[in-house]
């Protein structure tokens, strides 16, 4: 007699168990939070007067509006920090979104490009954090926030300089609502930058960890010792999420040797999907791709690679 087939839930179904067991989306959520309309009647300004008046007590969504390079920007003006959400003139079906960590007014090209291709552009500022323990505690709230307006399961993380710290740390940590990170000579070990000796910044940021000078040799938290995690398959079945690296070759602020070099070494090595932008002779600055060709490439990469949720109205994320 033949054995009786396997039925598995479908893939949603578990990256909606997974967000709930990490305390990212609240068990009665309903799923798609708001994914259900088609993506061209979706709209920012209704979502935040809707979710206002079904839980008026869930938090502050008053909100003030500007120009953001030609884009509507929300800024959510009860924040404990700069939060604010860019909306695109055509959202994508999964509503996904590019969240900003650090610096979210430098290199915007790719920004701009990525809202005109319909992802929405998010920002909460967690700088002082410096990727901790807070700053993740801090980015859950705003993820839930991002979920119950509607928007996405699912975004790329991009971060410049210190914000490689908080991007690699939370794709670490929730890698499920994760389709890709993108790194500009990111910080990627604290022993690097700011180091011990780097006055009030290295005090704050070995506080945020909870580490000394006497200690912070030994911390197994930066990035650089995140890089199995991050390479892992996910909850359900997946590959972690692709990460991206744009390097300026010549950075005596956050070298590339001591950084994000290790992280590309330790992630190929376990089996992770990388792709490095290098440009040779270049300090710190600039940040950001030099020519369109170059950002609408990086575009195209992103959106190809990218793990991104299946829109709501059809398909399983499996088939993507």
């Amino acid at each position: 007699m033949s054995s009786p087939a396997v039925v598995r839930p479908p893939v949603r179904f578990v990256r909606r168990i997974t967000l709930v067991a990490l305390g990212l989306i609240a068990a009665g959520t309903a799923a798609g939070a708001g994914a259900d309309e088609p993506a061209e009647a979706f709209s920012l300004k209704d979502r935040i007067a809707a979710a206002q008046a079904e839980q008026p007590a869930a938090g502050d969504l008053s909100y003030k509006t500007d120009d953001w390079h030609g884009f509507t920007r929300f800024t959510f003006t009860g924040a404990d920090s700069d939060e604010w959400i860019v909306a695109p003139k055509a959202p994508r079906a999964d509503r996904a979104w590019v969240w900003r960590a650090r610096f979210p007014g430098v290199a915007t090209e790719l920004d701009v490009e990525l809202l005109k291709r319909g992802f929405h552009i998010v920002y909460k500022d967690v700088a002082q954090d410096f990727g901790g323990p807070r700053a993740m505690q801090r980015w859950r709230g705003f993820y839930e926030k991002l979920r119950r307006l509607g928007l996405g399961e699912r975004g790329i993380f991009e971060g410049l300089s210190r914000g490689g710290l908080p991007i690699f740390a939370w794709a670490a940590n929730y890698p499920e609502t994760v389709a890709a990170v993108l790194g500009d000579n990111p910080v990627c070990d604290i022993r690097s930058w700011p180091g011990a000796d780097n006055g009030a910044t290295s005090v704050a940021c070995m506080t945020a960890y909870g580490v000394t000078p006497e200690t912070l040799a030994a911390f197994e938290g930066s990035p650089v010792r995140l890089t199995d995690k991050l390479a892992a398959p996910r909850a359900d079945g997946e590959p972690g999420p692709p990460v991206v690296f744009v390097l300026n070759g010549a950075d005596e602020v956050v070298p590339p040797a001591d950084n994000a070099d290790v992280m590309v070494r330790k992630l190929r090595a376990a089996g992770g999907t990388v792709k490095v932008y290098l440009k040779p002779g270049l300090g710190h600055h600039p940040h950001g791709l030099q020519t369109p060709e170059a950002i609408e490439e990086l575009a195209d990469w992103l959106i190809e690679h990218g793990t991104f949720a299946a829109p709501a109205a059809g398909g399983d994320p499996a088939e993507k």
